[in-house]
């Protein structure tokens, strides 16, 4: 298992026992709580510097007020990043970028601050006649190369006008060279999927809807969607803000909660598993979290290479590689800068259903999309609480857990194909709204573990005002804890 690759187990910190939670019996040896490190790994030593709560948007700005979108969704350092930036009425704007963490609770650090920029009016929107694409071809007007300094991470850029309108743009900035024990995979195609921009009242046209005088219509979607527009503020209304706020995404409890908890996590994206796929197989575990509906086939023969090399798996979502996609250049040449998923066999035969390719994705991910009642949520519901990965939870079968299951649920099904595996656990089976949502745990042959939780709102129970839990803070951390080389 990832031969020739060395992984310091001294830099990982033990979150069973941050979390106060050491203890408890029927753990196999493989999910033994982590010792404690030895020495401070990057992102322990990052989450000791003061935080700044203000990359928090207070007066978000509509569609036309003021707008953004960066020219890359990662870089790494030494990298230019580009800000193509637009101002209605023309007046001075700033922007403040912000790595997102823990930091003692705040949930970001403010890293750069670019002030009395000139901002003006870009030029509208287009949109392709054939795909029904909306994308912008907007002239940069700031840049900034990324600093050796800068811990690799989730990074937000607050724009703020003269007015005092925000608006947000979402990047990750890489370190492709550092050894950590786990990579965190953001699923950057599906934020495209649903955005909405350039909004209801402006005709925003997505993979799921087209607007025309803000009634929506299936039939005049977008077949493509393009990263060259920013994230509508459309989007929170329904969607939780795939793009635009990072504070009610699916992906900030994970993150806020691994950073506190010290973990050895690195970061990408899914275009950069896309690109490179041979990275996955230079760590322990690979994780995701929230919504990563939309996968190349590229992607997922990276993350079934990963597997079958002895990388674990994790994913804290559901509605994984639900939707094949296609990646096509900007109308200018730019690589990789729009997502093709027409969700029609009559329009095209590659982009639809990885299922309906003959690959399930249960295949991999253990479970697959069964169900959604947005924005229901609604009790998750253990079993098989013997199980080590239940170890220190006090739970017994039937047990429930508040508030964690939804919007969208997996569940294992019969009638497709299973992973190959002869020890496979469902760890969860709950109702949902005439559905029933599985959460499972298998070892592949190669010894690698494959951990679902079918459902988009488990980060919740890992942080979250209302809903935190520790039976499921306890769960993930004895999961984690199994993926790392004794």
């Amino acid at each position: 298992m990832n031969t020739g690759l060395r992984f310091r187990r001294r830099d990982v910190l033990a979150p069973i026992l941050f979390l106060g939670l050491a203890g408890g019996s029927g753990v196999a040896a493989s999910a033994a709580p982590i010792r404690p490190f030895a020495r401070p790994n990057r992102i322990q030593i990052e989450n000791l510097a003061p935080g700044d709560a203000s990359w928090r948007m207070v007066r978000p700005g509509g569609d036309g007020d003021i707008v953004g979108y960066p020219s890359a969704v990662s870089v790494t350092k030494g990298d230019r990043l580009d800000f193509m930036v637009s101002v209605t009425p023309a007046q001075r704007y700033s922007i403040t970028i912000y790595r997102m963490g823990w930091y003692g609770g705040a949930g970001g650090r403010r890293v750069a601050t670019l002030v009395g920029l000139a901002g003006a009016p870009q030029p509208p929107a287009r949109i392709d006649p054939q795909t029904r694409m909306i994308f912008c071809q907007w002239s940069p007007t700031a840049s900034i190369t990324i600093p050796a300094a800068w811990t690799d991470g989730v990074y937000i850029a607050k724009l703020t006008s003269q007015s005092g309108l925000e608006h947000c743009m979402r990047f990750v900035v890489r370190d492709d060279a550092r050894a950590a024990s786990y990579l965190y995979q953001q699923p950057a195609f599906t934020y495209q999927a649903y955005n909405l921009f350039p909004g209801v009242r402006a005709n925003g046209k997505n993979l799921y809807w087209g607007f025309d005088h803000g009634r929506k219509y299936y039939q005049d979607r977008s077949l493509q969607v393009s990263f060259d527009r920013p994230y509508s503020i459309d989007d929170h209304t329904w969607q939780y803000g795939p793009g635009l706020n990072w504070e009610t995404s699916w992906e900030r409890p994970f993150v806020n909660w691994a950073e506190r908890m010290g973990l050895d996590v690195t970061y990408s994206t899914d275009l950069d598993t896309h690109l490179r796929p041979w990275r996955l197989t230079q760590y322990e575990g690979i994780i995701s979290a929230g919504h990563n509906e939309y996968w190349t086939v590229e992607m997922m023969d990276a993350w079934i290479r990963a597997r079958d090399r002895g990388v674990n798996l994790a994913f804290l979502g559901s509605n994984a590689a639900y939707w094949r996609v296609l990646l096509s250049p900007a109308p200018d040449g730019r690589p990789n800068r729009a997502v093709l998923c027409a969700k029609d066999p009559a329009i095209d035969r590659q982009t639809i259903r990885f299922r309906d390719l003959g690959r399930a994705e249960q295949q991999l991910v253990g479970v697959q999309y069964s169900n959604s009642a947005f924005p229901q949520m609604a009790d998750f519901e253990v079993k098989n609480t013997r199980h080590w990965a239940f170890a220190g939870t006090g739970l017994k079968d039937g047990d429930r857990i508040r508030g964690i299951l939804g919007y969208e649920v997996d569940s294992s099904q019969r009638n497709y194909p299973q992973p190959r595996t002869s020890n496979y656990t469902v760890l969860g089976s709950s109702p949902f709204f005439g559905a029933l949502s599985n959460a499972s745990l298998y070892q592949a042959p190669s010894g690698a573990w494959v951990f679902a939780t079918g459902t988009l709102g488990w980060a919740y129970g890992l942080d979250h005002p209302a809903l935190t839990d520790p039976r499921i803070q306890r769960i993930t951390s004895n999961v984690l804890a199994a993926f790392l080389k004794v």
